[in-house]
């Protein structure tokens, strides 16, 4: 009876090692059948990332091309990055702000330009050399003749590449007490015995060449990310778009003709399109506002609002009242840009590298790169009729404290007739002569106390206010 009940208890031992066994083969199994684990990849944010994910997935566009859904016409859209190159804090951050956002318009434009066309070169050379030549003496010296010559042309710059890459090796030499341009015998010996300790050698130099220009108007901005991590470089990103009815616009302003003005659906009041300096949540929408945008209103009417912000030197009314004259000067440029203007980017680009094997089964290697990218745009003088500033504001800035002094421009083929007709009736007018003498200023300086009143002080005045009047 005991020797049953072992049996059973053996056996019950042996079904549940047998299970747990075959459990385990079958967990094996199917790891072997899953695919591996991915591993974690650390992403980081090139610049422009905020923007690509508001055109792709909040707007639904592509960057490129894009097809209006209700009327079948093409809008085209790009996205344009810059650092602020001033960090938080510094007195010229602010400026450096706006600075930003030109250089990211700017950049945004120039994918543009390339996608009506783009000039691109590129130039290549492999070598692998083992064991000296006789004639290599006399070669080297052609060579130098023709890497002069050159210079002008790709290949005299493929062949100042390779200059650079014998220089490094001219330092090796030098720092081996050898000298490597040798005047003695002796010193030509000892070259020759270093040069015999380099088994082979290998050298590649590229060098891309693209360029592309245009003539362009009617690139309007329509969405601005500032982004100021802490411990990190600022940036600013831009969405540029550029449509028929933009550049219609655009035609407007550069021919005078308001008349080919485009025309919209009735939309809303521009005061509750453009952010009310007077709220906080206006302000904040200011802070991060620059350039030109393009608004309709409650008549169908179309409008053009440029933005512009400038950091005053000082808290001063003088200083203060600069900085508006300085913000409005850039906020019609961002005008004339959008009018009309011719845009080029040049970018060259140079990778290089060399290899030697040498006799002590040592190895040299040498790699550089190059990059240099050149964005311009040119506009010239024209008259512009009806710009008129909108609203100014001043705020501190909510990381840094710094005062922020901003301007908003604004443009409508209505206020340009308006000015065209004041423009009229004022050359009727005879210019009256005016004489006066000025009499000699003393110089005299000022400290902060002397603004100071022990009062507040509120004036105002009116005169030919009446409809009548005017």
């Amino acid at each position: 009876m005991i020797t049953k009940k072992i049996v059973i208890i053996l056996s019950f031992f042996i079904f549940n090692l047998t299970a747990q066994a075959n459990d385990a083969l079958d967990g094996i199994a199917e790891e072997l059948e899953a695919p591996a684990e991915s591993v974690m990849i650390e992403s980081f944010d090139l610049g422009g990332g905020q923007c690509e994910d508001w055109v792709k997935d909040t707007r639904k566009w592509s960057l490129g091309e894009n097809t209006k859904n209700k009327d079948g016409s093409t809008f085209t859209v790009q996205v344009g990055s810059s650092v602020i190159a001033a960090p938080p804090g510094h007195p010229n951050y602010i400026n450096s702000r706006q600075n930003a956002y030109v250089k990211a318009m700017l950049n945004a434009k120039s994918e543009i330009v390339k996608s009506m066309g783009e000039s691109i070169s590129r130039e290549v050379l492999s070598s692998l050399k083992e064991g000296e030549f006789g004639a290599d003496k006399q070669s080297e010296k052609e060579s130098e003749k023709n890497a002069q010559e050159g210079d002008k042309d790709w290949k005299g710059a493929l062949n100042k590449s390779l200059k650079l890459i014998n220089a490094e090796l001219d330092e090796r030499l030098v720092d081996k007490g050898i000298n490597p341009n040798p005047n003695t015998p002796q010193e030509k010996e000892e070259l020759q015995k270093e040069a015999e300790a380099i088994i082979n050698s290998s050298s590649f130099a590229e060098i891309i060449k693209s360029s592309a220009k245009a003539r362009m108007k009617g690139v309007r901005r329509v969405y601005v990310a500032e982004e100021a991590l802490k411990g990190e470089q600022g940036q600013i990103c831009v969405v540029a778009l550029v449509s028929g009815k933009t550049m219609a616009m655009a035609d407007a302003i550069f021919s005078g003709d308001f008349s080919i003005a485009p025309k919209g659906k009735y939309g809303k009041p521009l005061k509750q399109s453009i952010p009310n300096h007077k709220t906080n949540a206006g302000l904040k929408t200011l802070l991060s506002s620059f350039g030109t945008e393009m608004l309709r209103d409650e008549k169908g009417n179309f409008h053009l609002v440029a933005y512009a912000q400038v950091g005053p030197r000082s808290k001063t009314k003088t200083s203060m009242s600069n900085a508006v004259k300085v913000a409005l000067q850039r906020a019609k440029g961002a005008m004339r840009s959008y009018a009309q203007e011719y845009a080029m980017v040049d970018t060259a680009n140079e990778n290089s590298e060399s290899a030697q094997e040498l006799a002590n089964e040592m190895q040299n290697y040498e790699y550089n790169n190059a990059l240099e990218t050149t964005l311009k745009s040119i506009s010239s003088p024209i008259e512009i009729k009806g710009l008129s500033p909108y609203s100014r504001w001043a705020a501190k800035h909510p990381i840094t404290g710094q005062l922020v002094v901003g301007v908003v421009l604004k443009w409508a083929a209505t206020t340009a007739e308006a000015g065209d007709r004041l423009k009229k009736e004022m050359s009727r007018s005879a210019e009256p002569v005016v004489a006066g003498v000025r009499g000699k200023e003393a110089e005299q300086k000022f400290g902060q106390g002397a603004y100071s009143t022990g009062n507040d002080y509120k004036g105002e005045a009116s005169g030919g206010s009446d409809e009548d009047d005017f």
